[in-house]
């Protein structure tokens, strides 16, 4: 399950690039579009040489640059040409080759060195435009993206080569200077060749993919902050929807002179991310995904491992406010699978039943941040925020002979003192049900995995939190906790 680079060619120019546009788009407003784009804070644009020749503008030398205390990057272009379509578009020439460097600083030194070359065959861009718009239409016929990234920690060498790409984006300019890009594109094959080295081991992989989508958007505030957070507040918008179609890659990591393959196949994928004041919202799905093992240690010949379906889905706040805002928090995991071989070296009794596994948890609720995630330092401890209230819409978990299902809601009361280190008061109720629990203890006991303490703490803690179910091997359990700290199970108060 991996997600492409396979839109860099089409997307990164056109996307960073626009100013307001006018009926008959001539190519020195094209290229001026090109220069105003750079004026944003750490961003920089310049050429050597501009000149008008047979009806088409010609820049030669242009170089751009991104510059941070974090990061460093700089794309060169040897010769960009503007030329008129007489259509009222600019046709706009890249070279076929466009190198690119970046620099990752760490605290004292570089983390990582890198140098990217694009190579292309039967690219086009053309730009048109309407008053306060600009459109940008990109093709490739191939594109190949080679890397070659160095650091104390890694030495990571590749190349994504690139079928039938295709782009449109948008840019659009307010009239106080607020920018906003809107791109979609499309690709046909890719195909991913890389290997990276580390102190003790070094791994080679190769991945092929097909039919992916992306959906990018950007706003841009007219006074942009290098602080994430004032960014935000000014209305920074940064937004991505991915697919792709079914994948497959393999890769051998070889340590100490053993090998260890892996080898995988993936359906449709599916990414969404999206940043703005309102805070981080990111979900993924994932379906048919088979990964097969070799070499692994302690497990004789190869061993398969399959899932269905799997998706995930946050949501949060990322800006200091006194108001609460929305949580969420899901995860699904449908029907995991493993083959016979691992089952024997897990379980080699037979102990345990050999059941799909499957997971569905949706958490929703209230948080406020004290600090902005963009102002928390790496190193701190201390919580950036507070929960305010916790609904468990479900929290369900089946395998192993194993039945799970429970609800619940809480509040805490964030004004009062702690009950306890970073606990407010909390009041709510949690519900639940469960049949297999005490053959499961019995099973994992016989395994050796739970020890005669253990176990007995476990049946202890059945005892005082459950009531028999009415179904065989059946448990059903109901936890109220008071305002004041108490706590009740099934009716009867355990604290």
């Amino acid at each position: 399950m991996r997600v492409s680079s396979r839109f860099v060619p089409a997307l990164c120019l056109p996307m960073l690039l626009g100013t307001p546009a006018l009926a008959d788009l001539t190519p020195q407003q094209a290229f001026d579009s090109w220069k105003s784009a750079f004026t944003a804070p750490n961003a920089s644009f310049t050429f050597a040489t501009q000149a008008t020749i047979g009806g088409k503008i010609v820049v030669k030398g242009i170089a751009l640059g991104v510059k941070s205390t974090k990061i460093d990057l700089s794309v060169k272009l040897d010769e960009v040409d503007f030329a008129d379509a007489g259509n009222g578009t600019v046709a706009i020439t890249l070279p076929k080759t466009i190198p690119a460097t970046l620099t990752i600083s760490g605290v004292s030194a570089p983390m990582a060195d890198v140098t990217l070359r694009l190579d292309q065959t039967g690219q086009t861009l053309t730009a048109s435009g309407t008053p306060g718009a600009i459109t940008y239409i990109a093709t490739a016929e191939t594109a190949i993206l080679t890397l070659n990234a160095k650091s104390p920690f890694f030495a990571l060498t590749g190349t994504e080569a690139l079928t039938a790409l295709t782009s449109t984006t948008s840019v659009q300019t307010s009239a106080n200077g607020t920018r906003s890009w809107v791109s979609d594109g499309t690709s046909g094959s890719s195909q991913v060749i890389y290997t990276n080295t580390m102190p003790n081991r070094t791994t080679k992989g190769d991945y092929h993919g097909a039919n992916g989508t992306t959906h990018f958007q950007l706003v841009l505030p007219s006074a942009p902050d290098k602080d994430l957070g004032v960014a935000l507040q000014k209305g920074l918008v940064m937004a991505m929807d991915v697919t792709s179609g079914r994948s497959t890659s393999t890769s051998t990591t070889t340590r100490n002179g053993i090998a260890q393959s892996n080898a995988t196949q993936s359906g449709p994928l599916t990414i969404a991310t999206k940043i703005n004041a309102d805070g981080l919202q990111a979900s993924t799905r994932a379906t048919d995904y088979i990964q097969t093992m070799t070499g692994v240690p302690h497990l004789p010949g190869p061993v398969t491992i399959k899932v269905p379906s799997l998706s995930a889905n946050i949501v949060m706040p990322l800006l200091a406010s006194p108001t609460d805002s929305d949580v969420a928090v899901s995860f699904h995991l449908a029907g995991l699978t493993l083959d016979d071989a691992l089952w024997a070296r897990l379980d080699p009794h037979g102990d345990l039943p050999h059941d799909a596994i499957s997971a569905d948890i949706d958490l929703t609720g209230k948080a406020h941040l004290d600090q902005g995630v963009s102002n928390v330092p790496i190193n701190q401890k201390a919580p950036v925020g507070k929960i305010d209230q916790l609904t468990v819409n479900h929290l369900d978990l089946s395998g192993a002979g194993l039945a799970y299902t429970s609800t619940g809601s809480f509040a805490f009361d964030v004004t009062g003192p702690d009950i306890a280190p970073n606990l407010p008061a909390t009041s709510g109720t949690y519900d639940a049900k469960a049949s297999g629990a005490n053959q499961l203890l019995d099973s994992l006991a016989k395994m050796g995995l739970v020890p005669p303490r253990g176990m007995q703490l476990a049946l202890l803690m059945l005892a005082m939190l459950t009531r028999v179910g009415d179904q065989p091997d059946g448990l059903t359990s109901h936890i109220a906790i008071k305002p004041d700290g108490s706590i009740f199970a099934n009716g009867q108060q355990i604290k």
